[in-house]
């Protein structure tokens, strides 16, 4: 009886490998699609927070949202939770003065144990979140120290310029944004980052329309 015992040829080795290399391509960019996919969806729930709040600003005393990441903690998760905020991630924050509520939401000091703000997940820290350029502009804050202020005209519906602001605690249940003189910047792109996928929304200030791209 013959034995073979030569083990693998050179041929043989190369394909395997080629195979190999194959696959690993394959699994590498369906997971990179994955992670994408949450940048298109942080994209279309900002494009449905965007013409939100632009309606609201134009039919209401004020509106306006703030941008920011929420780090869910065993310390504050029951103050989030009466919120809606279940786990962390960049959230959407919409403020609506009302009669009830205009001088809880005053400037942006919010009151967790209020609840005069609605909240919209708008995804992961796997997603990035810039304005202006995609490459150099301003990026969130992915450990909650960073916001962006976005507001309307009331009047005439125009974006105003959107406003950085640096987030701290100021108390129980308390978390104040402080918006410096200076901090703003013409809201003109937003990009939102994540594995292969960029998507973004591009500004027309004059008008204060957007679309995403």
């Amino acid at each position: 009886m013959h034995n073979n015992d030569k083990g693998m040829s050179l041929v043989e080795l190369i394909v395997v490998i080629a195979i190999m290399a194959v696959m690993i391509g394959v699994v590498g960019f369906s997971v990179n699609l994955l992670i994408g996919a949450e940048a298109r969806q942080a994209a279309n729930k900002m494009d449905a927070e965007l013409n939100d709040i632009k309606t609201g600003a134009m039919s209401r005393a004020s509106e306006y949202m703030i941008v920011r990441y929420i780090e869910v903690t065993s310390g504050n998760e029951s103050d989030y939770a009466k919120l809606g905020v279940d786990r962390s991630g960049y959230y959407a924050e919409k403020h609506v003065a009302t009669i009830d509520n205009k001088d809880t939401i005053s400037g942006s000091t919010i009151k967790l144990d209020y609840g005069g703000q609605e909240y919209t997940r708008l995804g992961s820290k796997k997603v990035r979140i810039m304005l202006g350029d995609k490459d150099s502009g301003t990026q969130l804050a992915d450990d909650g120290s960073l916001a962006f202020k976005i507001e309307y005209e009331r009047s005439t519906g125009m974006l105003k310029d959107v406003e950085i602001g640096t987030v701290s605690s100021s108390g129980e249940n308390v978390v104040d944004v402080a918006f410096t003189s200076g901090s703003s910047e013409a809201l003109t792109d937003m990009y939102f980052i994540s594995g292969l996928r960029t998507y973004h929304i591009k500004f027309d200030a004059g008008t204060g329309k957007h679309s995403i791209e």
